[in-house]
C-alpha cells in the first residue's frame, strides 16, 4: 500500500483494539440491563440509544466530518480557529435543542417512545446526548490531529469502560445510570481537550469567524447526510415503538444494534482514512490513494462475507448466551439484521475516503437515495394485516444495501476499475467463506458456551485469512509483512 503502511498499519490496530473494547462492552452493558431490568429496561434503553443516534446529526451539523478534515489539513494556529468554531456551534445546538426537548418533554416521549408516560426519559436522554456531543467535538479534534493513542483512550473510557462501571454499580434506576454516564463522559472529554490542546494558540476572533465560515461551507451540506444515517440507522425501533409492545420493541433494536455493532469492526479503517487521505490531498499526492483504494476494497470485501455468514449461522447462540434464553424470540429478528452486516461493513469502510477526496457532498446524495427507500419500503407498516417487525426490519436491511451499492459506484466513479477484476478476488473469498459457514453450521452443537464460540471463531478467522495467505492474496501478504517488520 502507498500510505505508508507500517504506522498506517499499526494505526489501524490500535483503532481496531479500541472499537473492540467497546463491542464488548456493548454486549455487556445490554446484558446487565437485562438482568436488573428485563426485556422492558432492554427495550427502553435501546430507545434511548436510538434517540441519541437520531438527534446526534441535528447537533453536530456535519461537523464529524468537516473538523477533523479541516484540522488535519492545517497546523498551528489554524487548528485552534477550526476547534474553536467547531465548540461553538456544537455547544450552540446543543444548548437550543436541549432547552426545547426539556420544554415539552410529553410530546418528545410520546414521539421517542410511544407513550408521554415516558416523560422521565427526557432529561436522562438530555444529559447522555450531551456528553456524547462533548466526546464528539473533542474526539474530532484528536482524530484532526492524528492522535490515535489519545482519541482511541477516549473512545474506550467513555464510550466502554466507564459506562460499563456505571450500570455494573448503579443497578437500581435505569434513568440515574444513563444520565450519570453523560455526565461522566463530558467530564472525561474535556480533561483530554485541556491535555491535548495545551500550548495551542488562538488567532483572534475575525479570524475565528473566517475559520468558522470556511468549516461549515463544507461540513453543512453534509449534515444531511448525517442525519439521514442516523434515522436510517435509529427510526425502525422508534417506528416500532407506535405498533408494537416495548419488549418487540427492544428485540428490533437489539439486532439492528448489533448490525451497527458490527461496522464498528471497520471503523478503524475509516477513522484513520479520513485525516490520512485529507493529509496526502494536501501535499498533493492524490496518486498514492488511487493505487491503494483496489486494495481497501478488497480486504473489505473477503473480511465483510465472512464475517456476515459466522453471524447469521450463530445468531440464535450469540443472542441466547448474550440475553438469556427469555431473548429466543429476538432470533429471527437478529438473523435477518445480520444479512445487512455485510454491506454496512463496506459503508463504514469507504465513506470516508470519499469525503476526504471530494468538498461534493456526495455521501449525503447516496444516503437521501437510501434514506428515501427505506421510509417508503418502512410505509408498508400501515397496511391492514402487515407484521410491523417484518416490515420495518426489511426496510432496514433494504436501505443499508442500497447505500453499500451507491458507495462503491460513487467510490469507482472517482478511482475507476473494472468490476470483473474485483469479483476475481471476491467470488473465491466467497466460496471458501460458504465452505466455512457449512463447517460452522456442523460445529454448532458442541459450542455450549461464549467461551466456546469466541475461541471457536478465532480459531476459523485464522485459519480464513491462512487461506487467504496460501493463496497469496496482496493485503493479507502485506499486512503480515507488515507486523513481522514492526519495532
Amino acid at each position: 500500500m502507498n500510505l505508508g503502511l507500517k504506522p498506517f498499519f499499526k494505526n489501524v490496530v490500535l483503532t481496531f483494539v479500541s472499537q473492540a473494547v467497546i463491542l464488548l462492552s456493548f454486549f455487556f452493558i445490554y446484558r446487565l440491563v437485562a438482568n436488573d431490568y428485563g426485556s422492558v429496561g432492554v427495550g427502553e434503553y435501546s430507545l434511548v440509544k436510538r434517540a441519541v443516534g437520531f438527534l446526534v446529526p441535528f447537533l453536530l451539523l456535519g461537523l464529524s466530518v468537516g473538523l477533523p478534515r479541516y484540522i488535519a489539513m492545517s497546523s498551528g494556529a489554524k487548528q485552534g480557529e477550526y476547534l474553536l468554531a467547531g465548540a461553538f456551534v456544537i455547544a450552540g445546538c446543543s444548548a437550543a435543542f436541549l432547552a426545547v426537548i426539556n420544554a415539552f418533554p410529553d410530546f418528545f416521549a410520546a414521539f421517542f417512545f410511544g407513550a408521554a408516560s415516558y416523560r422521565n426519559y427526557i432529561v436522562p436522554l438530555s444529559v447522555f446526548l450531551a456528553g456524547l456531543n462533548a466526546d464528539n467535538l473533542v474526539y474530532c479534534y484528536l482524530q484532526g490531529r492524528l492522535m490515535v493513542k489519545a482519541f482511541n483512550l477516549l473512545q474506550a473510557l467513555n464510550l466502554a469502560i466507564v459506562p460499563l462501571i456505571i450500570f455494573f454499580i448503579f443497578k437500581n434506576s435505569l434513568p440515574y445510570a444513563i444520565s450519570l454516564t453523560g455526565i461522566a463522559m463530558a467530564v472525561l472529554s474535556f480533561v483530554f481537550l485541556a491535555y491535548a490542546a495545551r500550548g495551542l494558540s488562538f488567532s483572534a476572533p475575525k479570524r475565528n469567524f473566517a475559520a468558522l465560515k470556511e468549516i461549515m461551507v463544507y461540513s453543512i451540506p453534509r449534515f444531511p447526510g448525517d442525519f439521514l444515517l442516523g434515522g436510517l440507522l435509529s427510526l425502525s425501533p422508534i417506528f416500532a415503538a407506535h405498533f408494537v409492545s416495548v419488549t418487540k420493541v427492544g428485540y428490533l433494536s437489539v439486532g439492528q444494534s448489533l448490525v451497527t455493532a458490527v461496522g464498528g469492526l471497520a471503523a478503524p479503517l475509516g477513522m484513520v482514512l479520513l485525516p490520512k487521505v485529507s493529509s496526502l490531498l494536501a501535499q498533493g499526492r492524490e496518486e498514492s490513494i488511487a493505487k491503494s483504494i483496489n486494495v481497501y476494497i478488497i480486504a473489505i470485501l473477503q473480511c465483510s462475507v465472512f464475517i456476515c455468514l459466522q453471524l447469521i449461522i450463530f445468531s440464535d447462540l450469540l443472542i441466547v448466551f448474550w440475553l438469556g434464553k427469555n431473548f429466543v424470540e429476538a432470533v429471527w429478528i437478529v438473523r435477518t439484521s445480520f444479512f445487512a452486516s455485510f454491506f454496512y461493513l463496506f459503508y463504514v469502510s469507504m465513506r470516508s475516503i470519499i469525503d476526504a477526496v471530494k468538498v461534493r457532498a456526495v455521501n449525503t446524495i447516496n444516503l437521501l437515495v437510501s434514506f428515501l427507500l427505506f421510509v417508503l419500503s418502512s410505509s408498508f407498516v400501515l397496511l391492514p394485516g402487515s407484521n410491523a417487525l417484518v416490515v420495518l426490519n426489511a426496510s432496514f436491511a433494504g436501505g443499508i444495501v442500497c447505500l453499500a451499492a451507491l458507495t462503491y459506484f460513487s467510490l469507482r466513479k472517482i478511482y475507476p476499475c473494472q468490476l470483473s477484476q474485483e469479483l476475481r478476488f471476491f467470488l473465491p473469498a466467497f466460496g471458501v467463506s460458504c465452505f466455512l459457514a457449512l463447517v460452522s453450521f456442523a460445529v454448532k452443537p458442541f459450542v455450549t458456551n461464549i467461551a466456546y464460540l469466541a475461541g471457536y471463531e478465532i480459531l476459523i478467522g485464522t485459519f480464513y485469512l491462512f487461506i487467504l495467505f496460501y493463496f497469496k492474496t496482496g493485503w493479507v501478504l502485506e499486512a503480515f509483512e507488515a507486523t513481522l517488520n514492526k519495532k
